[in-house]
């Protein structure tokens, strides 16, 4: 590896290897862009939220230490989460959005997103799925039979926001062509460059006179010789009237 590498020398292999680069990183994102294209999805996304009630006509069957506390719905969204992804509630989503048969609560299950703020006692529903219309519906079906039976002693769900259309989401098919040209462009940029530090030999005389900091006083060309050609043929070829150039 030349550790005697300037700028300039940089610059000047980045022009010699430029075109090959560009025309290979090319070829790498269109390659990238039709696959990526092929295999792109859409994804649609509704959400809806509940209110963590208190039922406080309960309160004298509440734990101890309950009443004393001001987040008390807040502490019972830990154990409302597993009722909300339960496969016996889920199942009874499937049935009333018409997709018995067709769907099992586990795929529901990774279809549903839960969420919640801290110190705000509600939990954010999301549904997603690449068939809007089913999502659609399961969406509708769960934000319905959520409150009914999704239930404790001294908790329980009130809706807080409808169901409503979140968004749709696309594979970022742009975004990953533009990374494959850039990521092709540096990597055979620097392939090449290894490729060419590992050639020791000397490729000018110009290389010389850097290397040593001495004159150069003469070259001796480096006539080709083949099976079809000798040096007594290599004036003639040339030009020149006689075997030798003159």
């Amino acid at each position: 590896m030349n550790k005697d590498l300037t700028l300039a020398d940089l610059l000047q292999f980045i022009r010699k290897n430029f075109a090959v680069s560009i025309v290979t990183a090319l070829i790498f994102a269109v390659i990238t862009y039709f696959v990526s294209s092929s295999m792109s999805v859409t994804t649609y996304k509704y959400t809806f939220s509940y209110e963590v009630a208190v039922a406080w006509e309960n309160v004298e069957l509440s734990p101890s230490g309950a009443l004393t506390s001001a987040n008390f719905a807040e502490s019972q969204i830990p154990a409302l989460k597993p009722r909300m992804k339960g496969s016996e509630f889920l199942k009874r989503v499937i049935e009333k959005a018409g997709y018995k048969g067709k769907l099992d609560a586990r795929m529901l299950s990774s279809m549903i997103t839960l969420s919640n703020e801290e110190e705000v006692p509600n939990i954010n529903v999301d549904v997603s799925g690449t068939n809007r219309v089913a999502v659609k519906k399961l969406a509708e079906a769960y934000a319905e039979l959520a409150p009914k039976y999704i239930k404790k002693t001294y908790v329980s769900l009130d809706q807080f926001e409808p169901v409503r259309f979140e968004g749709a989401s696309s594979t970022p098919v742009k975004s990953y062509t533009m990374s494959a040209f850039v990521l092709a462009l540096l990597g055979i940029l620097i392939l090449l460059y290894f490729i060419e530090s590992l050639d020791t030999r000397v490729k000018s005389a110009a290389e010389l006179e850097k290397k040593y900091e001495i004159p150069n006083l003469g070259v001796i060309p480096n006539f080709y010789i083949s099976k079809k050609n000798s040096y007594s043929k290599y004036g003639y070829r040339k030009g020149a009237t006689g075997n030798y150039e003159s």
